[in-house]
């Protein structure tokens, strides 16, 4: 039952991201009005990545799940789309798809992970390497656009600018945690 549970979330997960990625991609700077609702449903399903972690059904650590989801759920619900800034243009462009990428990656991997019953060295090599060094490049992207949402709407002004220090400190601590694991999944493949 736990296995058909997962590979049911996770695959659901994947199909909702990929569905936001191809309205991002087919209508970039107007993509917003056609996956609002969707991308509200992927984010709030992501709260039982958090439970997953505590009951044991995956192996992701408490305090990155929490982090990640806590703050993609104030931004998809307490900003997306209350202003116009973040329904169209480049910023929310950045900020969803480099979400959706990043997604459809660490679905599709945990996916194959208990497809494979946890033997990871059966999930293909250019899935594990992807989701393990995609977020060089997207989790400073979307943490650029979600800081750009934030100015561009005029949420941040003056001495709440000091707000974005832990916030930074926070997209450090994911870019570490995800390149320590990195390191370690990737040797292990080698």
């Amino acid at each position: 039952m736990k296995r058909i549970y997962l590979l049911s979330y996770n695959l659901i997960s994947f199909l909702l991201w990929f569905y936001i990625l191809f309205h991002v991609v087919m209508n970039p700077f107007s993509f917003f009005q056609d996956v609002s609702l969707i991308l509200k449903i992927a984010q709030t399903m992501a709260v039982l990545d958090i439970f997953h972690s505590y009951l044991g059904l995956s192996s992701s650590l408490k305090l990155p799940a929490i982090m990640q989801t806590s703050t993609r759920l104030i931004f998809t619900w307490l900003i997306l789309g209350k202003y116009d800034v973040t329904t169209i243009g480049w910023v929310p462009l950045m900020v969803v798809a480099s979400w959706s990428i990043i997604e459809i990656v660490r679905y599709l991997y945990y996916f194959l992970k208990v497809k494979f019953d946890e033997v990871e060295s059966n999930v293909p090599y250019l899935i594990v390497w992807l989701r393990y060094r995609l977020f060089f490049i997207l989790y400073p992207l979307g943490f650029s656009g979600e800081v750009a949402c934030l100015y561009k709407s005029d949420l941040v002004v003056g001495g709440w600018t000091f707000t974005f220090i832990p916030y930074f400190f926070g997209l450090l601590f994911m870019m570490k945690h995800m390149h320590l694991i990195g390191q370690k999944k990737l040797k292990d493949r080698a």
